[in-house]
């Protein structure tokens, strides 16, 4: 019996896929144990199906995709070998609260000239960096409007409306990986 294991990985949340695939930086071999393949036989490389990806905090198990894994020439998998696949885990984990990325939320103002209609100022701008003030792209805020609105002249409080959503690239929400 041949034992076939899946790569196991995990890292620190840092905004990019943590996976094993074969055509990137992070490809990692299965593991054989067991009795092993014949000198010159097995697999040329490990192919893992496209589930086997993980970009947010989580955990996830890491398949081979035993079709998609290309053979050495003259493997004949089911008449030479009893082969028993295994899956790995990746799995994502939260920054600790003293690596949290920087989320800054800054509601726009406005300072016109007095014309006795009403004025409406609802936007706002979003930086992101790390914890060396180092600028993070790929994150979006949601979920929150920010508003404020006067007829005379004065100063209006700005009031924020639902709670500040940070999403990623891949539609993550990501908002426990910052401060605000």
């Amino acid at each position: 019996t041949v034992n076939v294991t899946a790569p196991s990985d995990e890292k620190i949340y840092d905004g990019t896929p943590l996976n094993t695939f074969y055509n990137t930086a992070n490809y990692q071999a299965a593991t054989i144990t067991g009795d092993d393949f014949v000198t010159g036989e097995g697999f040329e490389y490990f192919v893992y199906t496209d589930e086997s990806s993980i970009t947010a905090p989580g955990s996830i198990k890491n398949v081979i995709d035993v079709d998609a894994s290309p053979l050495k020439k003259g493997t004949d998998l089911e008449t030479n070998y009893v082969i028993n696949y295994h899956t790995g885990d990746l799995k994502i984990q939260n920054r600790p609260a003293d690596q949290k990325y920087i989320a800054t939320i800054t509601p726009d103002g406005l300072n016109p000239t007095y014309d006795g209609t009403e004025k409406v100022v609802n936007t706002f701008k979003s930086s992101f960096t790390d914890q060396n003030q180092q600028p993070l792209s790929g994150f979006r805020v949601e979920g929150v409007t920010f508003e404020a609105r006067g007829t005379n002249a004065g100063t209006y409080p700005v009031v924020q409306s639902g709670a500040v959503k940070i999403v990623d690239n891949f539609g993550n929400d990501v908002t426990e990986q910052f401060t605000c």
